[in-house]
């Protein structure tokens, strides 16, 4: 009589191997990852804003302030985003019309 001890049992159902993802896929999930990062960065900080804002008695409800406010959430938006090498819909507008410009030493 033979011990069948050792033997394995074939398998009775379909091998079926994850297909690993592309680098594009991945680079893809990287940047999504990211944005999301830098979204909840910069919803973190504006609220901080908002609230002191509140707190110094701005009427942060005004429909002005609410626009300008927007513009200057973007651009911190725009900002960390290029921080971590993600791009943002404001960069080209920075780039189109902000300079760096180095203050003159004042004499002493």
């Amino acid at each position: 009589m033979t011990d069948n001890v050792n033997i394995l049992e074939f398998p009775k159902q379909k091998i079926v191997r994850e297909r690993l993802p592309d680098i594009e896929e991945i680079n893809k999930l990287k940047e999504k990852g990211l944005q999301k990062f830098a979204d909840a960065v910069t919803s973190e900080i504006v609220d901080n804003i908002l609230e002191h804002l509140d707190n110094y008695g701005i009427d942060i409800e005004d429909d002005t302030f609410i626009k300008d406010f927007y513009f200057t959430t973007m651009i911190l938006s725009a900002s960390i985003y290029r921080s971590l090498n993600v791009d943002h819909p404001m960069h080209e507008y920075i780039d189109n019309n902000v300079q760096v410009m180095e203050k003159p030493e004042e004499d002493a």
